[in-house]
């Protein structure tokens, strides 16, 4: 949405509709003799760039539309830094964990249950982000699948007995809760290094005990509870986008089904209007005054 996809489409729409209706009005409201720029030949080509645009302005909403209620976190860190043991932990499955680093190629996904959360979350492991580079072609592979990953939600995972954990491998953007893995090894984390992330929730794990798990759990519950409120905003304003792109493409194809029978300009421009009304509720109404600029601008009407 951010991007204007959507916007762009439904005002190119309005605006070839609007050009199309400018044809038929000034064929209807001035004499012949006045309105000799007017090419009722035009007004085709212009509904063909509206029924493109309003399907182009429907996959963009479509394209927004989230499965209700889906809330997906993602294991995030440098390769052997604890991503899969703690996936395991909390999804109860046993994938391969290795002191060699790498050993996930893959995304690993499970659904995390825990009493803080409104529903399972969608927990997913994915190969380890180096800042160093990649062990071989494989890996390299792996690494740039997990650059395109996405997530509501994403645990950064460091090794606090590391003096100075890398950080240049995270994701630049998203909601994030700061997992601090193997404390029961020592932490020589600086203070540095912990006030910069102390904007975030920051949990320490370990190995040797579970009584982190629910301090995580209601963390990441938080997060879960405002992304499912702004995931039914989402859906809800798509739906009324959907809606109103909907109406406007039916009265398109009535307005084309009219002109392909040889209707009367009155009812081809009504039905035009039609077309417009829906589309108004998205980017502003055309008022009368505006289509009477847009005529005399189009046109050398009078002069």
């Amino acid at each position: 949405l951010l991007q204007g996809k959507l916007g762009a489409s439904v005002q190119t729409a309005r605006d070839a509709v609007a050009d199309a209706l400018c044809e038929v009005e000034a064929g209807l409201d001035f004499e012949e003799g006045d309105s000799q720029d007017v090419r009722p030949d035009e007004i085709q080509s212009l509904l063909d760039a509206a029924r493109d645009s309003l399907a182009a302005g429907r996959d963009a909403c479509a394209a927004r539309v989230v499965s209700s209620g889906t809330f997906r976190v993602a294991l995030c860190g440098e390769p052997n830094v604890g991503k899969t043991t703690l996936f395991n932990h909390l999804v109860a499955k046993h994938a391969l964990v290795s002191p060699i680093a790498g050993t996930t190629r893959d995304r690993l996904e499970g659904e995390w249950h825990h009493s803080s959360f409104s529903q399972p979350c969608i927990l997913s492991d994915l190969p380890g982000r180096s800042a160093a580079g990649a062990v071989d072609e494989r890996d390299a592979a792996a690494q740039k699948r997990a650059q395109k990953d996405q997530a509501d939600l994403w645990l950064l995972l460091m090794d606090c007995s590391r003096e100075q954990p890398p950080t240049s491998h995270f994701p630049l953007a998203g909601e994030r809760i700061v997992v601090w893995t193997k404390a029961d090894l020592g932490n020589l984390v600086s203070d540095h290094t912990l006030q910069h992330f102390s904007p975030w929730p920051n949990i320490w794990t370990r190995h040797d005990c579970s009584d982190w798990v629910d301090d995580l759990a209601v963390a990441v519950a938080l997060s879960q509870s405002a992304c499912l409120e702004q995931q039914a905003a989402r859906s809800s304003s798509c739906d009324r986008q959907l809606l109103a792109l909907s109406d406007s493409a039916k009265a398109l194809g009535r307005a084309e089904e009219l002109r392909s029978l040889g209707a009367p300009a009155d009812q081809l421009a009504e039905e035009l209007r039609e077309v417009l009304r829906p589309l108004g509720e998205l980017v502003g109404e055309l008022t009368p005054e505006d289509l009477l600029d847009r005529i005399f601008s189009r046109f050398c009407i009078g002069k």
